[in-house]
């Protein structure tokens, strides 16, 4: 709240992204004033199905994004300005953060428009099993936390690799979109 920068943004303590990341995110909000929550993708790229993807490419101020609903909050970027007219995430130490996926779906329900810059952005989130930095699955799981656990997954590397896939198949249909009556294409 605090923040006099025109945009604000969020990276996890375990994710990386690629070199550029924050200029690419920051390049896509100067050309459109019509962005709202733009970030990396956080999925690996092996779980993507990439001519399915890529038919969702949509253009807007010479921005090119696959259009979401709700992104991933592991790597973002939103102007400041949003904030202040949609109000802040009410986040409460030691409690589970309501509101990140409604919140952005506020945002595209006023037409603002959150997704993947393309070509994607990449970025390596830890908690995913195919991440080269994840200790879950490695020799040192017996010091490791996974925090999927809220997903109801916990610690099954089968059962995680399920839901990144089945998280992939839904960007790659637009099913946020689609549940919100939001149109694929512009």
């Amino acid at each position: 709240k605090t923040s006099k920068a025109e945009f604000v943004g969020k990276v996890d303590n375990d994710t990386v992204g690629t070199p550029g990341w924050l200029e690419r995110l920051l390049d896509g909000h100067q050309k459109s004033g019509r962005l709202g929550v733009v970030g990396g993708y956080h999925l690996n790229i092996k779980y993507a199905d990439m001519p399915t993807l890529e038919k969702r490419v949509v253009t807007i101020d010479n921005v090119q994004l696959i259009p979401d609903a709700y992104i991933g909050g592991c790597c973002y970027l939103l102007r400041k300005s949003l904030q202040e007219r949609f109000g802040y995430l009410n986040v409460t130490p030691g409690k589970k953060t309501f509101g990140w996926t409604e919140y952005q779906a506020n945002l595209c329900m006023n037409g603002y428009h959150n997704g993947y810059l393309y070509p994607l952005l990449l970025v390596d989130h830890f908690d995913d099993p195919l991440s080269e930095h994840n200790l879950a699955f490695t020799k040192h799981a017996e010091i490791s936390k996974i925090s999927m656990g809220e997903k109801g997954i916990g610690q099954d590397r089968e059962a995680l690799l399920a839901w990144y896939v089945q998280d992939a198949r839904r960007v790659e249909k637009g099913t946020s979109l689609l549940e919100r009556r939001l149109p694929l294409k512009f």
